[in-house]
């Protein structure tokens, strides 16, 4: 399940010649995680070519290792439990592959309503974990265009060459 206003983000930079390849964020427990991609660390990261039937790090690697971050990103309470909802391999560019573990915090006790806390881990093939960036807050939703916009950059510019999933809700 993902919601349209869940702050998940495949931002694919439209510079060449720029380092960031892929952006994904998540909100959980009132902090945004911001995974960054670069072309250097997908370079360094073994392919995955097609002659070959598994990625170079298998799925209980990259199991292990999202979750040995999770655990340093956020804890259980005897409110929230946070599983592994999913785990699935991305193509970044041509052969260079990354697993993104998806983990979700179930509400112990009784129903929860609404979009339950999510967090987003990148494990690359070279079996690095991508540490990601937190800060303090929400993503902001900018109401003029219906969408949800990064915070802006030191300058106070919105950054430049990142295209946001437009919201329905």
């Amino acid at each position: 399940m993902i919601p349209a206003f869940a702050a998940l983000f495949f931002c694919i930079s439209s510079a060449p010649d720029r380092d960031v390849r892929v952006v994904i964020s998540s909100y959980a427990m009132g902090k945004s995680f911001s995974v960054t991609i670069t072309h250097t660390a997908l370079n360094k990261a073994p392919l995955w070519g097609d002659d070959s039937d598994n990625p170079p790090l298998s799925a209980r690697k990259a199991m292990k290792l999202a979750r040995a971050l999770k655990d340093k990103l956020v804890k259980d309470s005897d409110e929230w439990k946070w599983e592994l909802e999913s785990l699935a391999l991305y193509e970044a560019s041509a052969g260079r592959w990354y697993w993104l573990a998806t983990y979700e915090a179930q509400f112990q006790r009784g129903s929860l309503q609404g979009v339950a806390p999510t967090l987003r881990l990148v494990v690359l093939m070279d079996g690095t974990p991508v540490r990601p960036k937190v800060t303090e807050g929400r993503l902001r939703r900018d109401n003029r265009r219906n969408y949800i916009s990064l915070p802006a950059n030191d300058r106070g510019q919105r950054r430049s060459g990142v295209r946001l999933r437009q919201c329905t809700a």
